[in-house]
């Protein structure tokens, strides 16, 4: 199986880093690294706010058994891992955002969520005798942006 739960960011770069690591013969014929060495990179994205982008993005699809869209600036959806080459996973998606230098934040990625899930979300906790019909989502989410 995958990784159940909410997971923080931080979690979510040390685990598609480790990915990264552990697959080095396919993930480090993608990268141009001109300074670092392919593990000194891992490590920077794994315990840094470093821009992480497709390569992490890939890993994180498989440590977690996820597909990934991602909503891009130029109106594509960009899907991990790639339907065309690659057999997806089962289940809904994790869905994010991609800004492209979005009020001078530099790029950087966000979590998407449907307006219901926000909703239950938000909502506050039942009272025992009153439980929360709604079914708790069981894949995880990643709280926040990508970036750090």
């Amino acid at each position: 199986g995958g990784v159940a739960g909410e997971l923080s960011y931080k979690r979510l770069r040390r685990l598609a880093a480790e990915y990264m690591l552990l697959h080095k013969g396919h993930f480090a014929q993608f990268l141009s690294l001109e300074k670092d060495s392919f593990e000194a990179y891992c490590k920077r994205i794994g315990g840094t706010a470093a821009w992480g982008g497709q390569h992490e993005l890939m890993a994180l699809s498989h440590v977690l058994r996820r597909n990934i869209e991602v909503f891009r600036h130029d109106m594509r959806t960009q899907r991990f891992p790639d339907p065309s080459t690659d057999e997806p996973f089962a289940g809904a998606p994790l869905r994010l955002s991609y800004h492209l230098h979005e009020y001078n934040g530099g790029e950087h990625y966000n979590s998407v969520v449907s307006a219901a899930h926000k909703l239950h979300r938000r909502r506050p906790r039942s009272a025992p005798d009153h439980p929360d019909p709604t079914p708790a989502p069981d894949a995880p989410h990643a709280a926040g942006s990508w970036e750090g």
